[in-house]
């Protein structure tokens, strides 16, 4: 008899967003999700010293449709939804997306305009890592 897989279940109680799509099919959330009620995200015990991280100062700022995907894609991580992810990770995430929601403020400042999930692309990505 050959293995079978099993499935380990997941939390689905992750809020759903509300989102449309542009006219180049991109995911566009509906902003008046954002910012969401909570943007404080609270860790489990682990071995670094960080117990919380917030998305707060990121909202209102010109990228909000970024702040919140990735706020979003943290909390998925937290509940194993997409992978299962180390809580020491997940602050290490959270420590490099400090540096790259800075990032995308100073070119809201440069460009003088918001920037958008659908404008994060290999250029903007080479940008950040330059």
């Amino acid at each position: 008899m050959g293995k079978r897989k099993i499935y380990r279940g997941t939390d689905l109680n992750i809020q759903q967003f509300l989102h449309r799509l542009d006219h180049d099919d991109h995911a566009d959330v509906i902003t008046e999700v954002i910012p969401p009620a909570n943007t404080r995200i609270e860790y489990e015990q682990n071995a670094t010293n960080r117990r919380s991280f917030d998305f707060a100062r990121w909202y209102g700022v010109g990228i909000n449709s970024i702040t919140f995907a990735c706020q979003r894609q943290i909390e998925r991580f937290q509940a194993g939804q997409d992978a299962l992810v180390r809580v020491s990770t997940l602050t290490a995430y959270t420590t490099s997306l400090t540096h790259f929601l800075n990032y995308l403020v100073q070119l809201v400042v440069a460009f003088r305009r918001v920037i958008t999930l659908a404008e994060i692309d290999r250029d903007l990505i080479d940008g950040y890592i330059g």
